[in-house]
């Protein structure tokens, strides 16, 4: 007979459970290790990173029904920003005490990662004269990015990256220099004129021009998601081989944890360091494609683009 719902025989089950040494063990095992079993199998360190959490230090700011107040990823970013701005001051004064002589420390770095970027992204993409112009947006976008992903590998801190508002917000104002430096060089009808060729049979508008608008809007579709990936990615793949140490001491115990666990853990470090790699890569990717897309559409129809990118 069912008693409240339950079936036959099942507390027998539960005092077998109980008395059985082998089951108390395994029991035990879950016990101890149950955090593992919800925050990596269920992924929810992972999903507690990809969102946002209000900061409980700070006072809470609310204007009708719009919630203003600090969030972890927004109070990171602004350290971010603070960083940047710090950094680079310090980086322009080591390099304005030097002026005439071989940089050195922190001005010497930065002053390998300007030029590369001036000379081998946003001068071949869009120019000499919108790339000078516009070179700040893009040095400040490599950096600010670079330390919001690197901000993801320390202890308890979180990559603002990993929330998809973020890179949506950067995409967004590439998408506005991308009509700006377009109305820039060839004015506003001339900007028009782009997403409708001359020198084509008309019916052939009715499919290249709306082609070509959505196409810009694509563009930082492309750059949100892009970043927005890869970051998360490999935050689970972090995430994947630190957890294969907690299964392995629910099956194995604390000794299978640490003995075969040591796989794992190389696993989990080796792709650590691939991280500050992969940190690197997709600030510079996000520059790159960014000048890439400005420079399509101001530079479009210029010579200046062409001679340019024929010299590099």
């Amino acid at each position: 007979m069912a008693e409240h719902g339950q079936p036959v025989g099942a507390e027998f089950i539960q005092d077998s459970v109980l008395t059985n040494p082998s089951t108390l063990h395994l029991n035990h095992s879950q016990h101890d290790y149950s955090f593992a079993h919800d925050s990596l199998w269920e992924g929810k360190d992972l999903v507690y990173n990809l969102l946002d959490h209000e900061l409980d230090f700070l006072p809470k700011i609310q204007i009708g029904s719009l919630d203003l107040s600090m969030t972890k990823h927004a109070f990171i970013l602004a350290i971010a920003s603070i960083i940047l701005l710090i950094v680079a001051t310090l980086a322009g004064r080591s390099a304005k005490k030097r002026m005439g002589k071989a940089p050195t420390g922190l001005g010497n770095l930065f002053e390998v990662i300007v030029k590369f970027i001036r000379d081998e992204v946003v001068y071949p993409a869009m120019g000499e004269k919108m790339g000078r112009h516009l070179l700040n947006y893009f040095l400040t976008v490599f950096f600010f990015i670079l330390i919001a992903n690197l901000s993801g590998l320390i202890p308890g801190s979180k990559s603002p990256t990993m929330n998809i508002a973020t890179t949506m917000g950067l995409a967004l104002m590439t998408l506005v220099l991308m009509i700006y430096g377009g109305i820039r060089t060839h004015g506003f009808i001339g900007f028009l004129k782009h997403f409708a060729p001359p020198g084509i049979p008309p019916f052939v508008y009715l499919i290249l021009t709306p082609i070509e608008i959505v196409g810009v809007f694509i563009k930082p579709f492309a750059l949100t998601i892009r970043l927005f990936a890869n970051m998360v990615a490999g935050k689970a793949l972090v995430l994947s081989f630190i957890g294969l140490i907690f299964m392995l001491a629910l099956g194995a115990g604390a000794i299978g944890a640490f003995t075969i666990g040591i796989l794992p853990f190389l696993g989990g470090l080796g792709i650590m360091v691939l991280e500050v790699f992969i940190a690197f890569l997709q600030a510079f990717i996000f520059t790159m494609l960014s000048a890439l897309f400005i420079g399509q559409l101001s530079s479009h129809h210029g010579d200046e683009h062409h001679e340019t990118t024929h010299e590099h």
